[in-house]
């Protein structure tokens, strides 16, 4: 247990770094009102913290900060593959398993892996998960694109 929690935070650590390093990279701006010191109980989320997906929505989502150049969220259900154009995405998984799209495979994941998804990169998962995903720049509201 102790190993993994060193590894744990290894991950985390390096990820947030990561982020922090996409959130500083271009002209210093302000950040959003969204983005500000804060503690989440990720553990302790139920249903009811999570809003009601929009039709046609590929997952859960509910957004934890937001600033000009990136934004931390909460990713509950299956995705159906697809890619994002504009958008950089790391997800780190908090719950489920099963295997997630990856570019042009399969690639078998569960609590405590880490995924890096480039711009462009095919990616999903029909098994039911949670993760806490990192993208940057924010997603745009169009910037989901099917995959058959």
């Amino acid at each position: 247990m102790g190993q993994f929690l060193v590894r744990l935070l290894a991950v985390a650590g390096v990820t947030a770094l990561a982020f922090y390093a996409g959130l500083t990279v271009g002209k210093a701006q302000a950040p959003s009102s969204g983005w500000g010191p804060a503690v989440f109980h990720v553990g302790q989320f139920t249903d009811a913290d999570f809003p009601t997906p929009a039709p046609g929505a590929y997952a859960r989502v509910k957004i934890l900060g937001r600033a000009e150049t990136g934004v931390v969220q909460i990713q509950e259900g299956a995705t159906k593959k697809h890619y994002h154009a504009n958008a950089n995405e790391a997800q780190f998984i908090l719950k489920g398993s099963g295997m997630f799209w990856l570019g042009d495979k399969q690639v078998p994941v569960g609590p405590g892996d880490l995924i890096i998804i480039p711009k462009g990169t095919a990616h999903g998962m029909d098994a039911n998960y949670e993760a806490i995903a990192f993208k940057s720049p924010p997603q745009a509201p169009d910037d989901i694109h099917p995959l058959p």
